[in-house]
């Protein structure tokens, strides 16, 4: 958005010539009508509606554009089987949609006879919650050469950055509307041929999808696309197959190398094998922390001020604490542990047994190995050695209190 306004404003005042004879006001240019909610978009909302509250998966996803073909789009498919298996798992209680027009000129795709793009309005709630959710967003239908009409998710603008012989490609998706969004948008296309590079190497790894991202302006727009029951504030997202999702915030248009480079890391790791989401949190957070370090300035010593400060209050966490996601009820206070505890770990892994051992470590673990036998195929030591010999280091960063003068 400029920094800067200018607005002028023109009176026009009726003028009568000499010659007696008025002006006249050119003829106003008529604008087409706004398009009205086709009946098969507002019956479509019914079925989704239906769907959502019936716990019916199979339902919805017949709603939903395909994977392949023409209206495909395989990535908003697996997000919204996931989408899915949360109010199948988590029940909602309420569950409305509501589609008014969109406003013209926002930068995207309009309307069509096969296209249809609306200012979508949800609102939700869970059996177990008090309040009430909603978001908005441009959403867009497209309708099947059958005549069926099917949700397709955001209406997003999408800029493309193509693969290259070092790098594999980068899809972004944001609303051009917002002009910090659009700003974003191009930073993060630009910044990520070096993000894939640094990760993939750090990580021992090179994914060839196609990396899609999705950029959000707002929290709720974020959360509602993960699940409905999701509640907890974020900056960033991402599970295997799905885009990475980064809420635009000052911190992040300031950081987006750092936040992408954590999401990526996920995308990198996730490449091990279909058991990396069983995963201890702690592992897929603390690498993906570790491998975004350098994007963070002072990142390692803010981390070992505070594995030092918990060290000597006796406050780290014991690691099935930290392991599920999401934490236990009784294990909440350790939170901020998931993240800087394991990446703490991970790096002292790397500074004993070098950056091959560390990533043969997360590989194994990802791969369905249990603690105990990753670590011995990577270290040659059990993990309750290494989890010993971490703890007296970390011990050791704890500076002894200086002497009173006498």
């Amino acid at each position: 958005m400029p920094s800067t306004f200018l607005l002028i404003l023109a009176f026009l005042l009726p003028i009568t010539p000499l010659y007696g004879q008025p002006t006249t006001t050119p003829p106003t240019t008529p604008q087409a009508p706004t398009p009205a909610v086709p009946a098969g978009v507002a019956g479509l909302l019914t079925q989704i509606e239906r769907a959502v509250l019936a716990q019916d998966k199979p339902a919805y996803m017949a709603l939903v554009v395909p994977e392949a073909g023409p209206l495909g789009d395989q990535v908003f498919r697996t997000e919204q089987g996931r989408w899915a298996d949360d109010w199948v798992k988590n029940r909602v209680e309420v569950y409305k949609l509501k589609a008014t027009p969109a406003e013209p000129g926002r930068g995207i795709q309009g309307s069509g006879p096969d296209r249809f793009v609306c200012r979508l309005k949800t609102t939700w709630k869970l059996p177990t919650s008090k309040r009430t959710r909603s978001t908005e967003f441009d959403a867009v239908f497209v309708r099947t050469e059958a005549g069926a009409w099917l949700y397709a998710g955001e209406a997003w603008c999408t800029a493309e950055h193509p693969a290259t012989a070092t790098f594999a490609g980068a899809r972004v998706k944001f609303n051009p509307a917002d002009a910090v969004v659009a700003k974003t948008a191009s930073i993060a296309g630009a910044a990520m041929p070096e993000v894939r590079a640094h990760v993939d190497d750090f990580l021992g790894v090179k994914p060839t999808v196609v990396q899609e991202i999705k950029l959000y302006r707002s929290l709720a727009h974020l959360q509602h696309s993960i699940w409905l029951s999701y509640t907890e504030p974020l900056g960033g997202w991402n599970e295997p197959g799905e885009a990475i999702k980064v809420l635009v915030t000052p911190d992040s248009v300031r950081d987006i190398r750092g936040y992408l480079a954590h999401e990526y890391a996920h995308v990198a790791t996730f490449v091990h094998g279909p058991n990396a989401t069983d995963a201890p949190w702690w592992l897929l957070e603390g690498i993906a922390e570790l491998a975004s370090a350098n994007y963070r300035p002072g990142a390692t010593e803010a981390r070992q001020r505070t594995i030092a400060d918990w060290a000597a209050q006796d406050q780290l966490a014991p690691w099935e604490a930290i392991a599920p996601f999401p934490l236990k009820p009784e294990d909440e206070q350790y939170d901020r542990h998931v993240y800087t505890q394991g990446e703490d770990m991970l790096a002292w892994q790397t500074e004993q047994f070098g950056a091959q051992a560390r990533n043969a470590f997360v590989a194994s673990v990802c791969k369905g190995d249990s603690l105990d036998v990753a670590s011995t195929k990577a270290f040659g030591k059990p993990w309750a050695a290494i989890d010993a010999s971490w703890r007296n280091a970390a011990a050791l960063l704890v500076k002894p209190e200086p002497e009173n003068a006498p």
